[in-house]
């Protein structure tokens, strides 16, 4: 017999110019093969932050903790294999949706972030690069669970993570803007044909752990997962 699998609901939180009428039809038209589909406009907290994805995971049995031999059993057998799958059509969605011709008319979507709400366990954001998730994503899913049950993070109850963390993210954006200026400067200058601005790759290694009770740690991930 089949082990079961969780129930999904996908939340997209966008900037709210974006939020018409025939992008909410679009979004759900293209979304509803992976899950049922929501449109809504970033809360006012989150305004700036760009656009996000947000998966709800919900299921009525204990799945999270690998040292519950019931939960594990439930994981390796089933979430697993299902959570590849997931985040594999979940790319693929994104993608494709910003390849086709919307007939109602919608425009395009960047997405800034996708997380990851693991009803009472944790959430895990992922910072997108080119609209999409790293491999390693639902590896390092397994890993997280992993480190929270060895206790990996010290005392208390994790509530998110963001990975990358924002300290990383910000250290990036200066980096790139820095980049710029400097070309703009040789430009300017006269010195040929300034270089290009090289991108800088997200760094997945350079976790952000938040607690329950408000504290916030930077996590440095030895598992080799890029």
């Amino acid at each position: 017999m089949p082990l079961p699998r969780p129930s999904v609901v996908i939340k997209a939180f966008l900037e709210p110019q974006l939020c018409s009428e025939a992008m909410e039809c679009e979004f759900k038209r293209s979304f509803m093969t992976i899950a049922q589909s929501l449109v809504e406009p970033l809360p006012d907290e989150e305004a700036g932050e760009g656009n996000c994805l947000r998966l709800c995971v919900r299921m009525h049995r204990p799945y999270w903790d690998c040292t519950d031999p019931a939960a594990q059993e439930l994981w390796e057998g089933s979430l697993s294999l299902w959570l590849e799958n997931l985040l594999r059509n979940l790319n693929n969605t994104m993608r494709t949706f910003n390849q086709v011709l919307h007939p109602a008319g919608a425009d395009n979507l960047d997405f800034a972030s996708v997380e990851l709400e693991f009803g009472g366990n944790v959430s895990v954001r992922f910072a997108l690069a080119d609209n999409r998730l790293p491999e390693s994503a639902a590896a390092m899913v397994e890993e997280l669970r992993r480190l929270m049950a060895d206790g990996s993070f010290g005392e208390g109850e994790v509530a998110t993570v963001a990975i990358p963390s924002a300290a990383s993210l910000a250290a990036r954006r200066a980096a790139l803007e820095e980049a710029a200026m400097a070309a703009e400067e040789c430009e300017a200058e006269g010195e040929g044909e300034p270089a290009p601005v090289s991108d800088i790759p997200l760094d997945y290694n350079a976790w952000g752990i938040s607690f329950s009770d408000g504290r916030q740690q930077e996590y440095a991930f030895q598992g080799g997962i890029n």
